[in-house]
């Protein structure tokens, strides 16, 4: 019986393991070409920068990568909200689930909408290059800063369950000792 369960479980694994592997693969192989076939080529205009051959490549993979995470993410979360019912009255354990799910998409949303007013669109130059389409520096902007505070938020949640989880181990070694 558990040599079935885990079999089973094994299964469940196994196309999810070979699409990983398939784009490590994709990953390995497009890189390898992008340092090792005409990364040296020098550009035209301004010859003291690289011109890599291979660069569409490399933008093309991260924009399939992109795309396909994005629409698999909508199709989860279309399939989630069509499976459960009511998404925010939904609770595992006696934890609001769709609560914390809903404030966090909503979070995020805010977040963006935030950091794009509050981007720059001071033209900058980069490379030799002029760039001052106030549109695409508002929305690099608002990219770059939302990772900023996502990370910085990311790295308090670790230092705040580190020194919880510290504070409950304390508590449990004093009642053993008394």
């Amino acid at each position: 019986m558990r040599l079935n369960n885990k079999l089973r479980d094994r299964q469940k694994k196994l196309p999810q393991s070979i699409v990983f592997r398939v784009m490590l693969g994709l990953i390995a192989i497009v890189f390898a070409l992008f340092y090792l076939v005409g990364y040296n080529r020098f550009n035209a205009d301004m010859p003291l920068f690289n011109a890599p051959l291979l660069t569409d490549a490399v933008m093309v993979l991260m924009i399939l990568f992109v795309v396909s995470a994005l629409a698999l993410t909508l199709w989860s979360a279309l399939r989630h909200a069509k499976g459960n019912g009511l998404v925010w009255k939904s609770t595992e354990n006696n934890v609001p689930k769709g609560k914390i799910m809903i404030a966090t998409i909503g979070g995020l949303l805010l977040l963006l909408a935030l950091t794009y007013i509050l981007s720059s669109t001071n033209a900058m130059t980069i490379n030799g290059e002029m760039y001052d389409n106030k549109a695409w520096l508002r929305l690099s902007g608002m990219f770059l800063s939302t990772a900023i505070v996502m990370l910085i938020v990311a790295v308090g949640a670790i230092v705040v369950d580190w020194m919880h989880n510290k504070r409950a181990k304390d508590s449990v070694v004093k009642k053993k000792k008394s």
